[in-house]
């Protein structure tokens, strides 16, 4: 069963808080007594010090050893020469033939026996008094005595008392110390938990969550960086969603372009045909003499001549094709004046346009001078016209004009032919496509 971190902290701390008040317990059940009776033991030194004081100071003796009986809660009884000459006990002094017990005397004659020493304790048997007590014997000097006693039945209330109280305060303890536990432990798990479902989130590639914890301590510093892994991974699998999504765009693209190219190949090959059977045919015909006269004879040459230039154009195209995919197909740019470039090239074909009985109009500026590949613009610019003319009915109209911008040079051609199908408008920049 899995156990959360906030209830094993909580059971931590509430097994160390009982293990705690247990030793303490057990550490007052052995040495309780004997810290009270060490306590009481320094306290009866501290009277016998304090009366010895006071009299030295002139202190009336009844008031001394009453002050000091109630404020140490002890019996004093002052000896001089063997017989009671004041006492705090009122039965002592209601009794006006109180004697010194022999168990006193005795312990006197051993005080006095070390004379090195100022006192000693002893305790009185319960068949001395009708009460065990703790005696000490201080010797005040010129044949005085004080006796202070303490039954030793009060000792040990006070320890129950004591022990009663510590069980109960370590009761309490367990008890309002296991719910600060528990709410301490909420406070502290808190933004781990929270840390958790935004790293489980993560791991779903979910990164709108963050870890709202902005404490100054290790816990924020770990917090800071689960959000700033969330927003780094979250930009690297977007970037990398892009960047697969182009990938797989230019390998469609590139399909589609080694099908064009094939397509195109296939079509040169096969178009390559037709001029290589017309030549040979004519050709035989010139060497077998089948054209008789010299009119004939020239109309097979320029049919020879026609249908090599068209090989030339083709075996140019396949070139041109062979050097762009090696890698060889250079572009050399300067500066050139378009306008007229495109004059000659409408000149050049407008032969072509009379033959078809296609209207050829130009609108040219003076001079447009722009920078690129003069020969690479001639065939794009070839390209555009014969497509124009290619693509309009006898009758029809192509207008070819140039505009001088701040931007550049524009050129629009125009023609009054077929339209081109709306859907293969976005194909007409791509390579060897064909309609």
């Amino acid at each position: 069963m899995k156990k959360s971190i906030r209830f094993k902290i909580f059971i931590t701390f509430a097994l160390l808080i009982v293990a705690f008040q247990a030793a303490f317990l057990i550490a007052n059940n052995y040495f309780l007594d004997d810290i009270y009776l060490s306590s009481t033991r320094n306290r009866m030194e501290e009277v016998f010090r304090t009366y010895k004081t006071q009299i030295e100071e002139g202190t009336g003796i009844e008031n001394a050893i009453m002050e000091l009986s109630r404020d140490n809660g002890v019996t004093i009884t002052v000896i001089e020469d063997g017989g009671v000459t004041g006492t705090s006990s009122f039965e002592r002094r209601a009794n006006q033939q109180f004697r010194i017990t022999p168990f006193i005397l005795n312990n006197i004659k051993i005080l006095d026996a070390r004379m090195e020493r100022e006192y000693l304790f002893t305790e009185l048997p319960k068949s001395a008094a009708p009460n065990k007590s703790l005696v000490f014997i201080g010797r005040l000097g010129q044949g005085r005595y004080i006796v202070i006693e303490k039954p030793l039945a009060l000792i040990e209330q006070n320890t129950m008392i004591a022990r009663r109280f510590i069980m109960i305060s370590g009761f309490l303890t367990l008890i309002l110390g296991s719910a600060a536990i528990f709410i301490v432990s909420g406070r502290i798990t808190r933004p781990v938990v929270k840390m958790t479902k935004t790293a489980k989130a993560i791991a779903k590639q979910d990164f709108k969550g963050k870890v709202d914890y902005e404490g100054e301590d290790e816990l924020g510093d770990l917090a800071r960086s689960i959000n700033l892994i969330s927003d780094e991974l979250d930009g690297a699998l977007t970037d990398l969603k892009d960047a697969n999504a182009k990938l797989t765009e230019d390998i469609e693209r590139e399909r589609r372009l080694e099908k064009m190219r094939r397509r195109f190949v296939s079509s040169v090959s096969h178009e390559l045909k037709n001029p290589i059977s017309m030549i040979q045919a004519y050709a035989d015909g010139l060497r077998h003499n089948i054209a008789k006269d010299p009119e004939a004879m020239a109309e097979y040459a320029e049919i020879i001549s026609d249908e090599s230039d068209k090989m030339a154009s083709l075996i140019k195209d396949l070139l041109d094709l062979s050097a762009y995919e090696s890698g060889t197909f250079t572009i050399n740019k300067a500066w050139f004046d378009f306008a007229s470039m495109v004059k000659e090239s409408s000149e050049r074909q407008k032969k072509l346009f009379d033959e078809k009985g296609v209207g050829l109009e130009t609108r040219l500026p003076e001079k447009a001078m722009i920078y690129g590949d003069a020969l690479r613009m001639e065939q794009i610019l070839s390209n555009f016209l014969a497509n124009a003319l290619r693509h309009s009915d006898e009758g029809g109209k192509v207008k070819v004009s140039l505009e001088n911008s701040k931007e550049g040079s524009r050129l629009r051609v125009y023609n009054t032919g077929s339209p081109i199908e709306e859907n293969e408008i976005e194909n007409i920049w791509t390579s060897f496509y064909k309609i």
